[in-house]
């Protein structure tokens, strides 16, 4: 009763699951149910076997053997009384004498005192010494286990054991609400790279330590303690946290949350355009800062400012300063004088390495010219899978090396329509853009220049011609008019021997492949390690 709460104020007793011997040793020795068996039960009294008494525990007949036979050591010596090992044992803390050793000379040590070190660490930056709610009641509230995470880390490519929380076990409308959190697009990193290329300055990294930990929570979460870090005295206590854990869902809200709150804190305003930059400007002076998870970009054009918030930063947040940018996420960045070269060598490799291509040919361009395919064409049918990882790992690869990507995304009915139809999505991007840059005090005053080779598709733009060509348009398309009209773009025309994009959408020969890969800025290192 005490077990199913079918009663109110029974005392506080153990209750201890019900054993049968019978029972756990038939379980021991029962043999597998044979498979296409003759005779199978009809009757519900046929079907009563050894689970009668419910599901139990059974120790294993011979589970001595899978006990561990062995102890892992460290090799320091020989004995000076007998031809053995002398053997530190580091889980123990004790040095041994046995000439029983093998060892494994190839294999570096794996220091798990370290890790579990260094999780004690992160376990006690969580902890809120603040007793008072020691007497909460948790009735009603869910408990979370406990485990740890090793996050690697490509930066230094060192594992770190970092609490985290079962987020599986968490149910919407009960442990959180909202998890949604923001992070940096790609267009806009890039865009910071040329702006601070083009205006001479310097860009700055700075990582936070335990990113998760440091953001605090709305919710009230419960979880046990982790075993082998349970407080003597407090064993049936549990944890009330205060700051997220990794593997909550609301972890990542809880962290933006609160950088976001302290960046606007130190006078920084967020752009509407993209809410992970921040900019300030003080005596003319412009600061902006990027945020990406637990990566913070910083650049401007005053470096006293820029040291001035790094201390900032380092005052509430336990922070590193990388210096320069060097790399980040994936890619590998040199900075110099009015010049900024980025490249993604290092993911190359790995994608070559995965797949077991390190000894493959090298091609000039993407695709053959004069290439013919068809469905059938004799050629074994590739592995689907297979190959989806692979284009989407050079995706990825598209960040720094846009000459390989395709940007074919939607089927028209004519070539005048497609053409439009790219140059409106051209368009939003150009739109974007010119409100990131009025964020960072740098408001383009003339209409943007969008590219088009197609006359047809500019007169649709301009003027209500072709309507009989373009009455099934859909009225999205036809905000080109508004924009144009407004002086905040400008469809020019273009040869198409001058159209860059032309290096995405077709298959060219390898002179001029080259020629429009360099109009993109795409190009080889001039330094000796090149990338």
């Amino acid at each position: 009763m005490k077990k199913n709460d079918l009663g109110e104020g029974l005392p506080e007793l153990e209750v201890k699951p019900p054993t049968c011997v019978a029972c756990q040793y038939g379980k021991q020795t029962r043999l597998p149910f044979p498979q296409n068996k003759a005779w199978r039960a009809t009757q519900k009294l046929q079907l009563v076997h050894t689970d009668v008494g419910g599901p139990q525990r059974t120790s294993s007949l011979n589970g001595n053997k899978l006990e561990k036979k062995a102890e892992a050591g460290i090799f320091i010596g020989y004995s000076s009384i007998s031809k053995a090992y002398r053997i530190y044992l580091p889980e123990i803390n004790k040095v041994i004498v046995s000439r029983d050793v093998k060892f494994f000379e190839s294999e570096s040590w794996s220091w798990e005192n370290d890790k579990k070190l260094e999780f004690k660490e992160n376990l006690e930056f969580l902890k809120d010494l603040e007793f008072q709610e020691e007497n909460v009641n948790i009735d009603d509230e869910p408990i979370k286990g406990t485990r740890s995470l090793s996050n690697i880390y490509q930066r230094c490519n060192i594992a770190i054991i970092k609490p985290t929380s079962l987020g599986y076990a968490q149910m919407f409308g009960v442990d959180f609400y909202e998890t949604f959190a923001p992070v940096a697009r790609l267009d806009t990193i890039r865009m910071l790279l040329a702006l601070a290329t083009q205006k001479g300055w310097n860009i700055h990294q700075m990582d936070v330590k335990s990113t998760f930990l440091n953001g605090y929570l709305e919710e009230e979460i419960f979880v046990e303690q982790r075993e082998g870090f349970i407080v003597k005295g407090m064993e049936e206590k549990v944890y009330l946290l205060k700051k997220a854990l990794y593997g909550l869902k609301q972890a990542p809200r809880a962290w933006y949350s609160g950088i976001d709150s302290h960046l606007l804190g130190l006078g920084f305003t967020k752009s509407l355009s993209e809410f992970t930059l921040y900019f300030k400007k003080v005596c003319d002076e412009t600061l902006v800062v990027s945020l990406y998870v637990d990566d913070l970009l910083v650049t401007g054009s005053n470096m006293k400012q820029i040291d001035n918030f790094k201390k900032e930063m380092k005052d509430v947040f336990e922070m590193i300063d990388l210096g320069r940018m060097t790399f980040f996420l994936g890619m590998e960045v040199q900075q110099k004088q009015n010049e900024i070269f980025i490249c993604q060598q290092k993911y190359a490799k790995e994608i070559l390495k995965k797949f077991k291509m390190e000894e493959c040919n090298p091609s000039a361009t993407p695709m053959n010219q004069n290439e013919k395919f068809c469905k059938k064409d004799g050629a074994a049918k590739a592995d689907e899978r297979l190959y989806r990882t692979i284009i989407g790992c050079l995706m990825y690869l598209t960040t720094t090396k846009p000459d390989i990507m395709n940007v074919q995304e939607v089927i028209s009915q004519s070539t005048v329509e497609a053409e439009y139809v790219v140059a409106a999505a051209t368009v939003n991007q150009a739109l974007w853009i010119r409100k990131l840059m009025a964020d960072l005090f740098m408001e383009q005053k003339e209409g943007t220049q969008i590219l088009v080779d197609n006359q047809a598709a500019i007169s649709i733009a301009n003027n209500l011609v072709f309507h009989g060509k373009t009455k099934h348009f859909k009225l999205k398309l036809y905000f080109l008019r508004e924009v144009q009209n407004e002086g905040e773009i400008q469809l020019v025309y273009c040869k198409t021997e001058s159209q860059n994009v032309d290096i995405l959408t077709k298959s060219l020969p390898k002179a001029r492949y080259e020629f429009l890969r360099q109009r993109l800025g795409v190009c080889s290192s001039k330094d000796k390690e090149e990338c």
